[in-house]
């Protein structure tokens, strides 16, 4: 017996908390239905291991999720059971994490469990979207459409966190230069304009700033680099935390708006895809819900089912939660009143994807020139400071 924590929200309307114990995660999701309720999230509640239990068991990369859907996939579209693909894909792979991975899967398999439930018990990095998909496939029996969607979407999200990594490289390696030859100005060439100074009075003020900023990085230099290392400590030890990346993103209005966009995207995108395999709209909306990550819109759209199901049209609830755009409202509506909703899902979710691309470029556009006129800037008051007192002495001279 398998205890589990949910989230779900009840006839009224109202978000609750609590604890199920089944035999697998589809039986504790049938029960939680049969109480009336829409399910939010279900997570498996995993004792603390020991010493003597303990393992390392690593989530598969990108790159890895990728090879093991699109091997999957290719299995299914040969007709194969999928409890033999697995095993295929473990035979035909040498990556210890893929095969560790399908190795877990295969395990509850034989236990009777759905690959849906299998995939999220393995604990290897399979996201929400990922097991809603593959629960929509084996309800549908299109699980080969699925699966080739899943492999496009990936891909894609590769692409662009490797476009991302690229544009980002060159801020960061102006960063570290920047840092590099200010320490070096403060902690060098400031304190040799001191010994030439040493006594002479009515310094500028930007000369007598430089001064302590340099006292301070002589001073205190070690102690400040073993700060920073703390902190880039803390911040990959916290910031893995989803919700700490949440909330700190969503303070800023840029990384904001680019949440937003992200969540619209991926949303019609999932919905698009449980729609086309034949999953009713309000089930479909229910379930691409639990890929929203701000926890406003996510509350908001987790009532899509209980509005749904009494009557009202996607477009009506989706502009109730301010998510999306104008522009896909207008095309969800245009594909209620022409039959084409799933076309119009699409082509909303590549016109939300395209706007998110555009403001990562943008954001990253306007972040170049910003960095090099903040790195210019500084040296050019480090410059300054040595050289105002040295044209005020050539003044007295004068």
């Amino acid at each position: 017996m398998r205890h589990y924590i949910y989230r779900a929200i009840d006839s009224k309307g109202k978000l609750s908390n609590g604890a199920i114990s089944a035999d697998n995660r589809d039986i504790a999701t049938q029960e939680l239905k049969a109480r009336a309720l829409t399910l939010v999230s279900l997570q498996e509640q995993g004792a603390k291991r020991g010493f003597s239990s303990f393992s390392i068991k690593r989530k598969l990369k990108p790159k890895e999720l990728l090879l093991f859907t699109r091997q999957l996939h290719s299995f299914y579209e040969a007709n194969i059971p999928v409890k033999q693909a697995i095993q295929g894909i473990i035979s035909h792979n040498n990556i210890y994490s893929l095969k560790d991975c399908c190795q877990s899967i295969n395990q509850s398999l034989t236990e009777g469990q759905s690959l849906s439930a299998a995939l999220d018990d393995s604990n290897a990095g399979f996201d929400e979207l990922y097991i809603a998909q593959i629960k929509a496939g084996e309800k549908s029996g299109k699980m080969t459409q699925i699966l080739e969607a899943l492999g496009t979407h990936i891909e894609e999200q590769i692409s662009q966190s490797h476009k991302i990594r690229m544009a980002s490289l060159y801020p960061i390696i102006l960063c570290l230069v920047a840092v590099a030859i200010v320490g070096l100005l403060l902690s060098t060439v400031v304190p040799k304009l001191v010994q030439q100074l040493e006594g002479k009075a009515d310094l500028p003020m930007l000369t007598q700033i430089m001064i302590k900023l340099s006292e301070l990085s002589q001073d205190y230099g070690p102690a400040l680099i073993l700060a920073f290392i703390a902190v880039i400590g803390l911040k990959r030890a916290f910031l893995k935390q989803q919700q700490w990346r949440l909330s700190i993103a969503a303070q800023l209005p840029m990384t904001r708006e680019l949440l937003r966009k992200n969540d619209a995207s991926r949303y019609l995108s999932t919905v698009a895809v449980l729609y086309k395999a034949g999953i009713p709209i309000a089930d479909a909306a229910t379930s691409s819900a639990r890929l929203i990550k701000s926890p406003d819109y996510k509350e908001a759209l987790s009532a899509a089912e209980q509005q749904l199901k009494s009557g009202q049209r996607l477009s009506e609830f989706l502009q109730s939660s301010q998510l999306l755009s104008p522009n896909s409202l207008l095309l969800i509506s245009n594909g209620e009143q022409s039959g084409r909703l799933a076309q119009m899902l699409e082509k909303a979710a590549k016109e939300e994807k395209q706007d998110l691309n555009n403001s990562i470029e943008i954001a990253l556009a306007v972040l170049e020139p910003a960095l090099i006129t903040i790195v210019g800037g500084m040296v050019f008051l480090i410059v300054l400071a040595i050289l105002l007192p040295l044209m005020q002495m050539n003044t007295l001279v004068g």
